[in-house]
């Protein structure tokens, strides 16, 4: 359905890894395999963040990345790389937010930390 949708209207299509792979999870997919039903030719943007499961074990998004993430990030931009998939207009760090609701989660020492590494995959 989202492919014909994407094919039909013309529209770009934005992948987001976290969301990706929380419905992976969730579906019980593969994650790559899951990623490459999706209407790939057609990747105009890329966002990235971390999932994290909170105390309850619900999946959150918007969290530090972790090595699992790193390596979906790494294949998707080596795919990209490849001329696989198109290369998106822009990347979009997504780790925490703004406001007191999110604050938690937006602290300096891993976007100092991360943001650097995400940097050098994408211009390797």
């Amino acid at each position: 359905m989202l492919s014909t949708i994407v094919l039909q209207t013309g529209c770009g299509f934005l992948l987001d890894t976290a969301h990706a792979q929380m419905t992976s999870i969730c579906l019980e997919f593969d994650v790559y395999d899951y990623i490459s039903k999706l209407p790939m030719a057609h990747l105009k943007e890329l966002h990235i963040t971390g999932i994290q499961a909170d105390q309850s074990g619900r999946l959150r998004d918007s969290m530090p990345m972790t090595n699992q993430d790193w390596e979906l990030t790494a294949r998707v931009i080596q795919l990209i790389k490849n001329g696989e998939y198109p290369a998106p207009w822009v990347a979009a760090f997504e780790y925490g937010g703004v406001g007191p609701k999110f604050e938690w989660r937006s602290q300096e020492e891993v976007l100092t930390k991360q943001i650097p590494l995400l940097y050098d995959l994408l211009n390797e």
